[in-house]
């Protein structure tokens, strides 16, 4: 075996960041597969916390933005404001990117849009996409 060694090219600093940034993803989905396991045996808790929309749509922009293809647009709009909404973070963070991976997976061309507003004490987050559908 040989092991090269020396200055790091740009073309592969892109490379070693996707596959750092897929390999955070993949880390994520298997824990979100895990936790669903217990919440649906009962040994998973709800932990309420404040949460920002505005800042956590900015995270899932960011990590997300390697998934859009490029005739596809994804927007995200929130009318909940800065105060935040109380709720199991980790638990929405997962729910929302799992949405939207799928929209983007099944959207070639157009747009996939993300939207929060509050209801009757509550969030509501949807996704909307011009793909196929189910």
């Amino acid at each position: 075996m040989t092991v090269v060694s020396g200055p790091v090219a740009p073309a592969q600093y892109d490379t070693l960041d996707r596959v750092r940034r897929n390999a955070v993803e993949l880390l994520e989905l298997v824990s979100a597969t895990l936790d669903l396991g217990r919440i649906e045996a009962g040994r998973e808790d709800v932990v309420s916390v404040p949460v920002g929309i505005e800042e956590l749509f900015g995270e899932l922009a960011a990590e997300l933005e390697m998934l859009v293809p490029p005739a596809v647009t994804l927007g995200w709009q929130s009318s909940v404001g800065r105060e935040p909404v109380f709720g199991d973070r980790i638990k929405l963070k997962t729910i929302v990117k799992n949405l939207v991976g799928n929209a983007l997976k099944f959207t070639p061309t157009g747009s996939v849009q993300v939207r929060a507003q509050r209801g009757d004490g509550t969030l509501v987050v949807s996704v909307a996409d011009t793909g196929i559908g189910i």
